[in-house]
């Protein structure tokens, strides 16, 4: 006897917040102890902590891109705000990586603008401190490596009295902002070349995508099946953007490489091109929901669970699917199949009471 759970994810944003998920599934009924019962159920989201790292370009051609951001930042945490998330959100530009050749510890510093290098719900006025550490001006280093900077700042122990960052039992989610691609390889020498050498791609010492997949999930004890973090990107997607970006300041390339990551990692990509507003939301919603799980209220038999999202089947796989959590008694959704915004989903199971 099958148990229908229909939830539907509303389309406007501040619906869309409170992630109700209002149970709107037929009552069904199954045989206990002889009995005939009708029962419905409406599973709820529940919140995982969730600890945002943004990677600034602070180049020289990302003053209007950086204003942008600050101008859209409500799109992003109005949802944190407002639903009380766990939080926590630090800010590192793409020039981090030269401490580690000898540019001083320093530069890999969470930045604080604002004078908190850690944003939490806690923090007076957090919205605006926020808007504050994400400008970071454009005197960085033109050779913009998002990656190793990210690990820099990780790694780095003047951001010691910041961590653990992220939190052991929080969701990592890194956001990059940025109008190149990411250069990251291990020497001090700038290997970007000249503007559309598509050359430097196949340098050898360009360090490869994996490398910096294999570094965060190390870092957040994520597991065959179950992925703790996620990366994110408003770049350059493509020869029109390039073009538009390169006639204030000439020499942009796509951001390949962050397309890449943020693929395999089953992030969001958004153009700098557009307007911020839509892509920070997005973001924002698809962090927090991968970040959280989806509560039954009932107990199913694993066996026979089967989940759709706007009518398409969606299978149980911990990379792009949904896996079943026993010790909470919920489904959480990985990767490209993280419902979204608008989504209408399905789960149909047996109860674990109903035998045979």
């Amino acid at each position: 006897m099958k148990t229908l759970i229909r939830t539907t994810l509303k389309k406007s944003f501040m619906s869309l917040l409170a992630l109700a998920l209002v149970g709107c599934g037929s009552n069904a009924s199954f045989s206990v102890m002889g009995d005939q019962n009708n029962f419905s159920q409406s599973p709820t989201i529940v919140y995982g902590k969730l600890d945002v790292l943004w990677v600034i370009d602070n180049s020289g051609s990302m003053a209007a891109s950086q204003q942008a951001l600050v101008d859209n930042m409500a799109a992003f945490t109005q949802m944190f705000w407002d639903k009380n998330i766990d939080f926590r959100m630090a800010v590192v530009t793409t020039d981090a990586y030269r401490s580690m050749f000898g540019g001083g510890n320093a530069i890999a510093e969470f930045r604080k603008n604002s004078g908190v290098p850690v944003i939490t719900p806690a923090t007076p006025s957090g919205d605006q401190k926020l808007q504050q550490n994400v400008a970071q001006g454009t005197s960085g280093n033109g050779d913009e490596r998002a990656f190793s900077s990210f690990k820099a700042a990780l790694e780095n122990s003047i951001n010691d009295p910041y961590k653990p960052f992220p939190r052991a039992d929080a969701f990592l989610a890194v956001v990059i902002l940025s109008d190149e691609d990411d250069y990251s390889h291990n020497s001090s020498a700038n290997i970007s070349g000249a503007a559309g050498d598509m050359s430097v791609y196949d340098d050898p010492s360009l360090d490869p995508v994996s490398m910096y997949t294999d570094y965060l999930s190390a870092k957040t004890n994520s597991t065959v099946d179950k992925q703790n973090y996620m990366v994110h990107a408003i770049a350059v997607l493509d020869d029109q953007c390039r073009a538009q970006q390169d006639q204030t300041v000439a020499g942009h390339r796509v951001g390949i490489r962050y397309k890449q990551i943020v693929a395999a990692t089953g992030g969001i990509t958004g153009s700098i091109c557009a307007p911020f507003a839509q892509t920070l939301q997005d973001i924002a919603v698809r962090s927090i929901q991968t970040a959280s799980r989806f509560q039954l209220d009932r107990e199913p038999n694993p066996a026979t669970i089967q989940v759709s999202v706007n009518g398409v089947s969606i299978p149980e796989d911990a990379s792009n699917g949904w896996t079943y959590d026993p010790a909470t008694i919920s489904l959480i959704f990985h990767g490209s199949a993280v419902p979204p915004s608008g989504a209408s989903i399905s789960v149909r199971f047996d109860p674990a009471s109903i035998k045979g």
